[in-house]
């Protein structure tokens, strides 16, 4: 886990926002989605939870990364 995806998750966690967590990360929504992927794999858990355009926790991806709202 690089520093690149942690914040890259954060920022998806504190957003639940493709677009701004992207933004938010100065990284292009492909990239961001990539970069979770990869975090996800590396981890070998899922964080996220993608339902129909809404971005949501899983219970391990909200207990691995508490976030202050």
């Amino acid at each position: 886990m690089d520093f690149k995806q942690t914040i890259a998750f954060v920022n998806l966690a504190n957003t639940l926002d493709y677009q701004y967590a992207a933004k938010k990360s100065g990284i292009t929504v492909d990239e961001l989605v990539r970069t979770i992927k990869a975090l996800e794999n590396e981890l070998n858990i899922k964080l996220i939870r993608p339902e129909g355009g809404v971005v949501e926790l899983t219970e391990i991806g909200g207990k691995t990364f508490t976030v202050d709202h």
